[in-house]
């Protein structure tokens, strides 16, 4: 994504734009100096530390909709209700540990540089 169409984006939505050169643009920087409110969040990501807490989404959301819908489809099957809930909560609970485990190894190999 161009730096100016996210910037622009983000001032249209107020969702914080992806490339991290937008907000050097001066579209950006314009709406910024109007409303510094616009600029909090951006300062609140600069300041961040890579963590455990900020090392990513545990689990894609896509993937837990996936499990979740296949349950609603065994579900509206015939398949017993808590049987196919509690089969797409294992699904999801083992996403989470694997992506935990996956986040651990990435922030152990940043740390130790």
């Amino acid at each position: 994504m161009e730096a100016k169409q996210q910037a622009a984006w983000q001032i249209g939505t107020g969702y914080i734009a992806v490339n991290k050169a937008s907000v050097k643009t001066a579209a950006l920087q314009a709406a910024i100096k109007k409303n510094p409110d616009i600029n909090v969040p951006i300062e609140q990501l600069q300041a961040g530390k890579v963590n455990a807490a900020t090392a990513g989404p545990f689990l894609v959301n896509s993937q837990m909709d996936q499990y979740l819908g296949t349950a609603m489809q065994q579900i509206y099957g015939g398949k017993d209700i808590k049987q196919s809930l509690q089969e797409a909560q294992d699904e999801v609970n083992k996403g989470i540990r694997d992506t935990n485990k996956n986040n651990a190894a990435i922030l152990k190999s940043v740390f130790a540089k």
